[in-house]
């Protein structure tokens, strides 16, 4: 079984832009692209049922010599599943998850498919001051700081999948920075389109409200964080009026640069961390 669409994926880091991008490539009327995806998440779950051997669903499998033979014949048809109810004959499906390595050291194989991989960095830095303009002054306490530097928070977590899809260095994965996005919206976009391989078409960098807004209620349930996804009507930096702490910036500048130097990933900016 094939793809009945062509599918292509923006991922990376969070407060890195995606709900912008997919704001200005929700205009072009060959795409399909709506808020983040649990599609990635799916297949994460899928694939570990399947690989890890403990589960009694890789026993059996291997026992009666149908493993490899399911999960190609079942990748395809959980994500043209997914999006069933979709006619457009492209989808660019947005999630952290594509970063995992189970989905994206298997996905392109099962799914027979050349999926693209956009993978959007920022620092650091930047970022932490992204989501501490989310909250209230007093929800800004060293621990709330502290919690960005956990193994398993938004940021670190998917770092690691990131260096390792880079050292990879596949030709399906193109590495952006939020920079670029905010500093050359229409070269940044071109350059995207050319790498999805998508008609030609015109959009516009004002007027993005009209996109389809995340239901932003389901992720402030047992958030402190408001409004995660909310769209200017425009393209541009955000200043805030506050300062992180000092040991937070250099904590942040040490994380990007060691991944600069480690590998080739530069996360852009100027490490100023003034913007969101």
């Amino acid at each position: 079984m094939d793809l009945d669409f062509k599918l292509c994926t923006i991922t990376g880091l969070p407060r890195t832009g995606s709900t912008l991008l997919s704001a200005i490539f929700n205009q072009h009327e060959s795409v399909h692209i709506e808020s983040s995806s649990a599609l990635s998440l799916i297949l994460k779950n899928f694939y570990a049922d399947i690989y890890e051997e403990s589960t009694s669903t890789n026993v059996y499998l291997r026992s009666g010599n149908r493993l490899e033979k399911t999960v190609s014949s079942l990748v395809p048809a959980i994500i043209n599943g997914f999006y069933k109810d979709v006619e457009k004959p492209v989808v660019i499906d947005k999630s952290r998850g594509w970063t995992i390595p189970i989905v994206s050291d298997n996905v392109v194989k099962h799914a027979r498919q050349d999926i693209k991989f956009l993978v959007l960095v920022r620092p650091i830095e930047e970022i932490i001051t992204s989501f501490a303009g989310l909250v209230e002054e007093e929800e800004r306490t060293e621990e709330f700081y502290r919690s960005f530097f956990n193994a398993n928070s938004p940021i670190m977590a998917p770092l690691t999948d990131i260096l390792k899809m880079d050292r990879n260095q596949k030709e399906n994965v193109l590495f952006k920075e939020y920079e670029d996005l905010i500093s050359n919206p229409v070269s940044f976009v071109s350059e995207v389109s050319d790498f999805f391989e998508l008609p030609d078409f015109n959009y516009s960098f004002d007027n993005l409200s009209s996109y389809k807004k995340e239901n932003d209620e389901v992720h402030e349930e047992n958030s402190p964080y408001k409004n995660l996804h909310t769209l200017r009507n425009g393209v541009y930096k955000r200043k805030n009026n506050f300062k992180i702490p000092s040991w937070v910036k250099e904590q942040s500048e040490q994380i990007s640069f060691f991944f600069k130097d480690f590998a080739s990933v530069d996360f852009g900016g100027g490490y100023n961390g003034t913007f969101c």
